[in-house]
């Protein structure tokens, strides 16, 4: 009897030993769950960031579109002005590239252009403007861009026959690049700090001028079809073609078999007969 008592009085705190073993086990749990919360929680928001500035990117893209829809005639107004030299990728920097006449000031004009060897010193390009820089823009159509997003206008450049490269003359083509931000919009934003941890997407489209008429419907003269190739159909041109052409389309496909085949090539619309009814 003594000695059992003996015992269990060498076993006196076991108990407390057993319950902050458990503790300590319990808030290292607690706090790696924290831990992962945290970066997860971190992960989500840095995706839904990189995702808004793609959006405010695309917003700025859209814009560019609309601007450049109505400028008048080519887009020689708005592109930097073709220098007409050539330059190599590691050699000497080109002559500057000049902006064009009445251009509006604008922070963002040439942005990379110190790191720009292949583009000849050019960077994006000049700011585009739709009456005032779009720099910075917080809205869009009407609506509130959760960041902000800037788009330029630049030549495209090509490379001639000896390896150098030249500035595009042609004023009908162009590169347009919008970058988009978020959250930050602008430099009352936080300054640089809330700048360098935001997220940031770069777009860039080649655009061609194919009609430089005002209007949004444009009559084109060729093969029937009247595509901008000369194939195919397009809903807001008239179709011009051989004089019989549209008649013959009719009767063929109510099942003639002496449908002129003028203006359709060689051979009679009859032979489409079958799929016509009497």
């Amino acid at each position: 009897m003594n000695r059992n008592i003996r015992a269990r009085k060498g076993e006196r705190g076991i108990a407390l030993l057993v319950a902050l073993l458990a503790l300590v086990v319990l808030t290292f749990l607690g706090l790696a769950l924290a831990a992962t919360t945290t970066t997860e929680l971190q992960i989500a928001t840095n995706y839904r960031r990189s995702q808004q500035a793609l959006y405010n990117a695309e917003a700025g893209i859209e814009m560019g579109k609309i601007v450049l829809r109505d400028v008048v005639g080519s887009w020689a107004s708005i592109l930097p002005q073709a220098r007409g030299v050539e330059w190599q990728w590691d050699g000497a920097d080109p002559a500057a590239a000049l902006p064009p006449a009445g251009l509006a000031a604008a922070n963002r004009h040439w942005e990379n252009s110190t790191c720009d060897d292949r583009g000849g010193k050019v960077g994006y390009g000049v700011v585009l403007s739709d009456g005032a820089p779009i720099e910075f823009r917080t809205s869009a159509f009407g609506q509130q861009v959760d960041g902000a997003f800037t788009v330029w206008v630049r030549r495209e450049i090509f490379a001639d026959n000896d390896g150098n490269f030249e500035d595009e003359p042609d004023d009908t083509v162009l590169i347009l690049t919008s970058e988009g931000v978020a959250p930050y919009t602008n430099a009352s934003m936080g300054g640089a700090f809330a700048q360098n941890n935001s997220a940031v997407r770069v777009l860039e489209v080649a655009l061609t001028r194919s009609n430089t008429s005002t209007s949004f419907c444009a009559t084109y003269s060729g093969q029937t079809g009247a595509g901008h190739s000369g194939a195919g159909f397009a809903m807001c041109s008239t179709i011009s073609g051989g004089n019989q052409s549209l008649s013959a389309f009719t009767d063929a496909c109510r099942g003639s078999t002496t449908a002129s085949s003028a203006g359709m090539g060689s051979g009679g619309a009859g032979n489409l007969s079958d799929t016509g009814v009497n």
